[in-house]
């Protein structure tokens, strides 16, 4: 039995690339995303527009505000970061397209070949 799918975009790449790493606390700590700034700063979508090159426009008091589609695009992409992390530290070299879960009730995940 095979769990659900996902496309792994270069977008979710180069957003994986430019999280901001940092080690948790404690004696044991290891690596963790600062959930405040994921991407370095604390304005989450403007950093995520930043990196992946989404223009917005500009209002009368110069502040950068997105479309709805612009907003709910950047959104969606960091919250698959998940899935998208657990995909490239398991498949060493992992590249854009379709993968699948090897078990619905694993995190396993394995390249989805296309015929």
């Amino acid at each position: 039995m095979r769990g659900e799918t996902f496309e792994l975009r270069e977008e979710h790449l180069v957003l994986l690339a430019n999280m901001y790493i940092e080690e948790a606390g404690g004696g044991w700590g290891g690596p963790t995303v600062d959930t405040k700034r994921p991407y370095g700063n604390s304005d989450m979508i403007a950093d995520i527009a930043r990196i992946l090159g989404i223009e917005g426009f500009v209002d009368h008091d110069d502040e950068v505000h997105y479309s709805k589609g612009q907003y709910d695009h950047m959104v969606a992409l960091h919250e698959q970061t998940t899935k998208a992390l657990q995909i490239i530290l398991q498949i060493p070299g992992a590249k854009p397209g379709p993968y699948v879960q090897t078990d619905p009730y694993d995190i396993k995940w394995e390249k989805v070949e296309r015929v």
